[in-house]
C-alpha cells in the first residue's frame, strides 16, 4: 500500500497525500478468486492426488486476500500544511483520536528514496524503491513503495519542491497528551502508563487460515514427497499456529505497562505468564522514543534508543540499499515496547507523551 498526491485537493500551501485503496483492492481481488477457485476445484477432486495442494493453496490465498482487504487501516490522508508548519495526520477509521495528530515541520529532516532487494518467485530477485519522510530523530515513514524507481523519485521531487520545511513558521503544538485508551498514574516519584494491547480476533483467525493452508499443502505433498516430509510440514505448521493462538489469547488478557521513576524506564506486560520483552533502561541513556511507519505494517513497535543507536539508525538506508547485517544487528539491540494494533494518530500521541515524561523524569 502507498500514498499518492491527491490532485483534487491541490493548493499552493498544502500537499495532501491520500492512501491508494486501489492497490489493496487489486491484491485482494486477485487473491480471493484464486483462493475460491483452488478450494472449489480441490474439493471436487478431493480423492485425487494433488487435491490437497489445490485446497491448501486456495485456503491460503482466500484468507490472505480477506486479510489484505479488511485488516489494514491506515490514515486516509497525510496533509503537509505549509501555513500550519506541520504534517496533519487524519484520524483513521479504527483509531480513537477525534482530531488529527500533528507533526511539526521542525521535526522533519526531509525526504529520500532508498532501494532494497527483495526475493520474488523462484530464485529471482528484484529492486524495490521506497520514498520516505525522514524525521530528525531517525524515524522513517514510508510513503510509497514500488518497483518503479521513477515513481518514487517523482514523489520525492514533488514533496521537496512543495513542502516548505525551512520556510514555515514554528507550528503551534499543544501539551503532550496520551491516547484516550492509555491509563496514566502520576505521583511525585513516578509516572505509570498502562494500556490494553488491541488485538483483532478476526485478523488472527485469518492469519491462522493462511498458515493452515500451508499445512494442507504439506498434507497434499504426501504422494509426491513422502510421508516423512509431509508430516514434518504439517507438524511445523501446527506449531506455528499454536504460537499464533497463544499470542492472541495472551494479547487479550495482558496489559502493557511502562513505569518512569527512580531514574529508570521499566517495561513489562502485566498478566503475561513469561516476561517476554520486559526490560529496564536508565533514563539518562535514552535519546528518544520513536516508531517507524509503513502502510503495510499492522502492529509497529515503539523503540527506546540511546544516542549511539540513534546515529546508526539515521545512517541506515539513505540513497542506497541498507546493509542487511548492520540493520539486523541494530534492530536486535533496540528495546521495544509492544503496541498492538494502533492508529498512526494514536502512535504519535503516545510517542510525544512518553518523550515528554522521559524528559521530566530524568
Amino acid at each position: 500500500m502507498s500514498y499518492f498526491i491527491d490532485s483534487r485537493q491541490d493548493h499552493p500551501d498544502r500537499v495532501v497525500l491520500r492512501e491508494s485503496p486501489a492497490s489493496r483492492r487489486v491484491i485482494a481481488w486477485l487473491l480471493i478468486p484464486l483462493g475460491l477457485a483452488g478450494c472449489g476445484v480441490g474439493a471436487l477432486g478431493l480423492a485425487a492426488q494433488g487435491a490437497g495442494l489445490l485446497v491448501g493453496a486456495g485456503l491460503a490465498f482466500l484468507c490472505a486476500g480477506i486479510l489484505v482487504l479488511t485488516q489494514f487501516r491506515n490514515p486516509p490522508t497525510l496533509t503537509f500544511d505549509n501555513r500550519a508548519g506541520a504534517l496533519l495526520v487524519a484520524a483513521e477509521a479504527a483509531g480513537t483520536g477525534s482530531a488529527s495528530a500533528k507533526l511539526p515541520y521542525g521535526e522533519i529532516a526531509g525526504f529520500d528514496v532508498h532501494r532494497r532487494i527483495v526475493a520474488t518467485a523462484g530464485r529471482s530477485r528484484s529492486a524495490q524503491y521506497t520514498c520516505s519522510m525522514v524525521r530528525k530523530d531517525g524515524a522513517r515513514w514510508a510513503l510509497m513503495t514500488t518497483h518503479n524507481r521513477a515513481d518514487a523519485e517523482a514523489l520525492r521531487a514533488q514533496l521537496q519542491a512543495r513542502v516548505k520545511l525551512g520556510d514555515a513558521k514554528p507550528a503551534e503544538v499543544s501539551a503532550a497528551e496520551p491516547p484516550s485508551f492509555v491509563e496514566v498514574l502520576q505521583t511525585s516519584e513516578a509516572t505509570i502508563l498502562r494500556w490494553k494491547k488491541r488485538v483483532s480476533i478476526a485478523g488472527s483467525l485469518l492469519v491462522i487460515g493462511v498458515i493452515g493452508g500451508f499445512g494442507v499443502i504439506g498434507w497434499g505433498l504426501g504422494p509426491f514427497a513422502g510421508a516423512f516430509v509431509s508430516w514434518l510440514i504439517v507438524a511445523v505448521v501446527g506449531l506455528v499456529e499454536l504460537l499464533v493462538i497463544l499470542a492472541t489469547i495472551g494479547g487479550l488478557r495482558t496489559y502493557q505497562r511502562v513505569e518512569l521513576g527512580g531514574g529508570m524506564l521499566r517495561y513489562r506486560e502485566e498478566g503475561s505468564l513469561l516476561p517476554w520483552g520486559a526490560f529496564e533502561k536508565p533514563l539518562g541513556e535514552i535519546a528518544t522514543a520513536l516508531f517507524q511507519f509503513s502502510p503495510d505494517e499492522k502492529a509497529p513497535m515503539l523503540l527506546i534508543i540511546d544516542r549511539a543507536q540513534q546515529e546508526q539508525l539515521r545512517a541506515l538506508g539513505t540513497e542506497s540499499e541498507p546493509d542487511p547485517m548492520r540493520m539486523a544487528s541494530l534492530l536486535f539491540s533496540l528495546r521495544r515496547i509492544g503496541l498492538g494494533e494502533m492508529g498512526l494518530d494514536d502512535l504519535l500521541r503516545l510517542e510525544r507523551f512518553l518523550e515528554a515524561e522521559i524528559d521530566k523524569r530524568r
